[in-house]
C-alpha cells in the first residue's frame, strides 16, 4: 500500500511537470504580458519620482539616485510663475481647437467611405 501511495505521487510530480512544458506557449503570452505591464504601468513611476527631486539630465540613472529630494518646489514656482495663465490659455485654446477640428474629420471619413 505504502508503495502505491509514492508512485502515485511520483507519477503526480511527473505529470505536473509535463503540464507545465506542454503549456509553454501559454506561459510565453502571459510572459509578454507582463512585460508589457511592466513597460507601460511601472517604468513611468521613476519619471512621477523625478517630478519630487532635484535632478538634472546630465548625471543620467546615477542621478535619480543621488539627487536631493525637494518636494513641492518646483510645482509652485510652475504655478506662481507670472507666465501661468498665458501657458494655460495657450494650452487650453490649442486642445480646444483640436478637439473642434480634429474630432469631426475622421467621423466625416468614415462617412464618406460608407457611403460609396
Amino acid at each position: 500500500m505504502k508503495s502505491d501511495l509514492s508512485t502515485r505521487n511520483k507519477k503526480f510530480k511527473k505529470s505536473n511537470l509535463h503540464k507545465f512544458f506542454n503549456q509553454m506557449e501559454l506561459q510565453m503570452f502571459a510572459l509578454i504580458g507582463l512585460a508589457f505591464l511592466m513597460v507601460f504601468s511601472y517604468l513611468p513611476m521613476f519619471g512621477i519620482i523625478i517630478a519630487f527631486k532635484e535632478y538634472k539630465i546630465n548625471t543620467g540613472i546615477s542621478g535619480f539616485f543621488t539627487s536631493k529630494f525637494v518636494g513641492f518646489k518646483y510645482f509652485i514656482e510652475f504655478f506662481t510663475d507670472y507666465r501661468f495663465g498665458e501657458l494655460d490659455r495657450n494650452t487650453l485654446v490649442i486642445s480646444t481647437f483640436k478637439l473642434i477640428f480634429a474630432f469631426p474629420i475622421p467621423i466625416l471619413l468614415a462617412i464618406m467611405i460608407s457611403e460609396v
